[in-house]
């Protein structure tokens, strides 16, 4: 399961980044998108694309193409009612 599937308000950990060029995991690593870390869906765009993504502490936007390469571990999703 990628990034791109959560839903507003969802928050999951990080398994790994697959795919993408090496440029492009340089810069989400830089931006604290590694494996291990806590993501959170803030919002989506209306017409859903890009999502904006917290990921410690930092406030990245992804399109959702990008955020495809981010994979997630569907047993540590947590929803969030109040987003």
């Amino acid at each position: 399961m990628n990034i791109s599937m959560l839903s507003e308000g969802d928050s999951a950990r990080i398994l790994n980044i697959d795919g993408g060029s090496h440029l492009y995991r340089q810069r989400l690593f830089a931006a604290g998108v590694r494996p291990g870390a806590r993501c959170h869906v803030i919002q989506s765009a209306p017409l859903g694309d890009p999502i904006k993504v917290s990921v410690n502490g930092h406030m990245i936007a992804l399109r959702r193409a990008e955020a495809q390469v981010i994979l997630v571990d569907p047993a540590s999703i947590e929803v969030c009612y109040d987003a």
